[in-house]
């Protein structure tokens, strides 16, 4: 088991790996989900969803995902709270979670920038509860998150690339577990930016129904990350709109 130590290490290595860079909002979330075993979410202060970290273990409702807003009575639980406090038990805020069960706990760390509250960064559990190392953990992502908010804003084509990741990171977080196996193995089928793949034979080669690959597709193309079109008994031919989407699954199927 990592020690407590080995864990904040985790988290340092992305401000280190920056190079002076921002840091990347989505990636600090991602690894404080990891080392804390827990859904992790940032929220702006107006309760709009800023990054996501899903955990199997602790679902949350399908509709939650970067750039929507939290359900009203999340929201109005948030405001109340002005400083860390663990193990909460807001009815608001643990709705949010999949489920009624009893043992559902979060933990709910603002973020801060001098005296103006930015948002918060929230742990989410559907049983057990978080410990003393939990708020250790999150309170070190939280104060890197504020950290980040004090520096000057990225230039016009870092902020693009942002905005393009945070797209692809909605896109996938919509996907389940099926659907987004069945999109890394029709991109790799693709071997480049567009073409026509063949479900079925996809679907008999992976040993997934076709029904799983055509909802996946129908996702993204929702989300505008790809464009598709049926050639019958040809194919369905495929188009990568935001380049960065296979780079985006490719980094989430290493995090399983």
């Amino acid at each position: 088991m990592e020690s407590l130590l080995e864990k904040t290490r985790a988290i340092t290595e992305l401000v280190e790996a920056s190079d002076e860079a921002h840091v990347d909002v989505g990636d600090v979330t991602q690894r404080l989900a990891a080392v804390t075993a827990a859904t992790v979410l940032v929220v702006g202060e107006g309760g709009r969803v800023q990054a996501l970290a899903p955990h199997p273990a602790h679902p949350l409702r399908e509709e939650l995902a970067p750039g929507r807003d939290l359900p009203p009575a999340a929201r109005e639980a948030l405001g109340t709270i002005d400083r860390i406090e663990g193990n909460v038990r807001h009815d608001g805020i643990l709705s949010l979670l999949r489920g009624t069960g009893p043992e559902r706990q979060a933990t709910v760390i603002p973020l801060r920038v001098a005296s103006r509250r930015l948002g918060w960064l929230l742990l989410l559990r559907s049983h057990g509860g978080f410990d003393e190392k939990d708020l250790v953990l999150g309170e070190y992502a939280a104060t890197i998150l504020s950290l980040e908010a004090r520096r000057p804003p990225p230039p016009a084509a870092e902020a693009r690339e942002q905005q393009a990741r945070e797209q692809v990171r909605a896109a996938l977080a919509a996907l389940s577990l099926s659907e987004a196996e069945a999109v890394w193995h029709i991109l790799s089928e693709l071997r480049g930016p567009e073409g026509v793949v063949v479900a079925s034979r996809v679907a008999d080669r992976v040993g997934i129904t076709r029904s799983v690959i055509v909802n996946a597709l129908r996702k993204l193309e929702s989300a505008t990350v790809i464009r598709s079109r049926s050639l019958g008994m040809k194919g369905t031919y495929i188009k990568v709109l935001n380049p960065l989407l296979l780079e985006e699954l490719r980094r989430t199927r290493a995090r399983r």
